[in-house]
């Protein structure tokens, strides 16, 4: 019977001794830890030929190239579904660039695709019209 007790005792201090290792040091005592999710971004170069184009987003305006935008990503790197605060995000994201020509380049992804580095807009203007192909014996005089 003495042998028993004396080795609750000893479990006793044995989890006295463990639970003094779990509780927090008088330092830190009372003292929550701050807990942060990261969330996850990625940031994006937008450049153009010729530079100085204006750049929408869905349909609001978000710079006039060159500039970097960051935007959400999900942990892979892609376009996510859901928004940080909560609720859906558009199925497809699309960025057109004008030029001060008024001709326009665009790009568009989808929820899921994932998201560039970098985006390069060739909104030209006019382009050189097609010359039509001569047949025949003397094509190309």
């Amino acid at each position: 019977m003495k042998r028993f007790s004396l080795h609750l005792v000893g479990a006793t201090a044995s989890l006295l001794a463990l639970a003094g290792c779990i509780a927090p040091s008088a330092k830190f005592a009372g003292v929550e830890p701050d807990v942060r999710k990261a969330e996850a971004v990625k940031t994006i170069r937008i450049s153009s030929v010729p530079s100085g184009c204006i750049v929408e987003m869905n349909g609001e305006y978000i710079g006039q190239t060159p500039f970097s935008l960051t935007v959400d990503a999900d942990p892979n790197g892609c376009w996510p579904r859901y928004h940080p605060n909560g609720g859906m995000r558009p199925l497809s994201n699309r960025f057109v660039c004008t030029a001060p020509n008024g001709f326009s380049d665009y790009r568009s992804w989808i929820t899921g695709d994932r998201i560039p580095d970098m985006v390069l807009f060739r909104p030209f203007g006019k382009y050189p019209v097609q010359q039509p192909l001569k047949l025949g014996m003397n094509a190309g005089s």
